[in-house]
């Protein structure tokens, strides 16, 4: 192999592991992005007990009060279940196969209190 082309291989490798290394960091400084202009929403069902997970989070951290979203429930409310169908089939989720809490970023999916909660933390920087 001439030394030219090594020195080009050698430049090629180092450039695709410094873009993978900056695209890793990247998402890990901030992985989940919540709108903040009133598109984010969170849908909850009466007495589910994941989602009161997440509603005692929201008020033990004062969520509502830096971070804007809509609240819907869809046990009680056809229409906001729908919605939330709706939101599950543009993230290529199987609308039969959706529970809540679920919660439209403005952009992105999340289902469970788990990565709920999680994004809200990556959000507000809360550890």
């Amino acid at each position: 192999m001439k030394k030219s082309n090594l020195v080009y291989l050698i430049l090629v490798v180092i450039i695709i592991i410094g873009l993978g290394t900056l695209l890793t960091f990247k998402n890990k400084i901030n992985p989940c992005t919540i709108s903040n202009n009133g598109q984010a929403i969170f849908f909850y069902g009466d007495g589910c007990p994941h989602c009161t997970l997440v509603e005692k989070f929201f008020t033990e951290n004062n969520i509502t009060s830096t971070i804007q979203f809509i609240q819907k429930e869809v046990y009680k409310n056809p229409d906001n279940a729908r919605e939330m169908a709706g939101y599950a089939q543009k993230c290529g989720l199987d609308p039969n196969q959706l529970g809540v809490p679920f919660f439209w970023t403005g952009s992105k999916c999340l289902s469970g209190d788990k990565p709920i909660i999680q994004c809200f933390k990556d959000q507000t920087g809360i550890k």
